[in-house]
């Protein structure tokens, strides 16, 4: 990042504070910060960051024309929405907004201060302190911290409803002279859509500034268009199955389970005297030969993974199961020579659970579509 000079702040001594990032108030977990070489860096107090931010706010404010009173009882009221911390829950600026109408004009620059304190009320600001020196030179400072685990709700897995959208939020698009941003996802996935989203601080997307679309598991956007230095955005994208692995193997056993059905089909809607031939009707090999498949599909249906890989894959591994059970349907009828009625019976479960699996893959298909990104929510 390139510290401006209108960003100094006296810290310590040939020490300056300067603003790296603004944060959802959540708690953090893992948090850190570091500058090029690893060495970390003090992260400044909350009791006197918040001070600091207040007296950002203040400064913005003046130059717009609303000139706070000095009474600190009316200002601390004000700005009791600026809680610096990660740990503080978030509160609405209503005392601010109403006290001062002219926040609530329609021109760009109101309109941008009252973004701002929304922002300033939902976020906290993390602040650093640097050597002085390091002002006007181009430096990296590095931060990170763990991100939630968040429970993804699996979909219907008879539904063409996406259920391969996911959002992660960039928390400081705008302290960087360009955004690079990198989504890296298991093998068995691929990224075929990717969308960098400015949005307010309420969450309302303004534009769509950098899109890629790309098959693989790694997806890289990068965005050079100007974004307001307090902003939100974040980074839309698209998973689905790799061409390989299970997706193909899915492919290869409805190709095979369906060759089979039109195969007995044929038989069944031939001579009924060779259909209820008692060779045809009790052919144990035939019946072993059927198992070692539907092994196998059940085997490739187990679920072992969790959270996005699992969502991912639902429908491929339900599709498995229900040819599993389609053939081992076809084993069990042929296997002994059942009556006619119960013969006829489990053939036609067999087509049953080979058409379900058709359809749910179907379903599959439909989804993995390529749309166009919500332009209502940056999620």
């Amino acid at each position: 990042m390139t510290a401006p000079i209108s960003a100094k702040i006296a810290g310590t001594k040939s020490r300056v504070i300067i603003p790296i990032a603004v944060l959802d108030k959540r708690v953090l977990s893992g948090w850190w910060v570091t500058d090029s070489a690893g060495s970390p860096l003090a992260v400044i107090s909350q009791d006197r960051s918040r001070t600091l931010v207040q007296d950002m706010l203040v400064s913005f404010l003046a130059q717009f024309g609303i000139i706070l009173s000095t009474n600190s009882a009316v200002q601390k009221r004000l700005l009791s929405f600026i809680n610096n911390s990660e740990a503080i829950a978030a509160v609405a600026p209503n005392a601010l907004l109403n006290a001062y109408p002219q926040l609530h004009d329609v021109n760009p620059e109101a309109l941008f201060i009252k973004d701002f304190i929304q922002l300033l009320s939902r976020s906290w600001v993390v602040l650093v302190e640097v050597p002085e020196d390091v002002l006007g030179r181009r430096i990296i400072i590095n931060y990170g911290y763990d991100l939630p685990s968040n429970e993804v709700r699996r979909p219907s897995i008879w539904s063409s409803t996406d259920n391969d959208v996911y959002s992660l939020d960039v928390p400081d698009p705008g302290f960087s002279r360009s955004l690079h941003l990198q989504v890296l996802v298991p093998p068995e996935l691929t990224i075929f859509e990717m969308s960098l989203e400015h949005g307010s601080a309420s969450g309302e997307v303004n534009r769509a500034i950098s899109s890629a679309a790309r098959l693989g598991p790694i997806a890289h956007v990068q965005n050079m268009n100007f974004i307001p230095r307090f902003a939100k955005a974040a980074v839309e994208f698209r998973l689905r199955p790799a061409r390989g692995g299970i997706s193909a193997f899915t492919r290869w056993s409805l190709f095979f389970s369906w060759a089979l059905i039109f195969f007995s089909l044929s038989i069944w809607i031939g001579p009924t005297e060779y259909y209820l031939n008692d060779d045809w009707k009790s052919s144990i090999s035939s019946s072993v030969i059927l198992v070692a498949p539907a092994i196998f599909m059940s085997w490739i249906a187990r679920a072992p993974e969790p959270g996005v890989l699992a969502t991912a894959l639902v429908r491929l591994r339900r599709i498995n199961i229900l040819l599993a059970l389609s053939m081992l349907t076809m084993a069990g009828a042929l296997s002994v020579a059942w009556s006619p009625v119960i013969w006829a019976v489990l053939w036609v479960l067999s087509y049953m659970l080979g058409g379900f699996a058709l359809a749910i893959w179907l379903a599959e298909h439909s989804a993995r579509k390529p749309r166009k990104f919500s332009t209502s929510t940056n999620g």
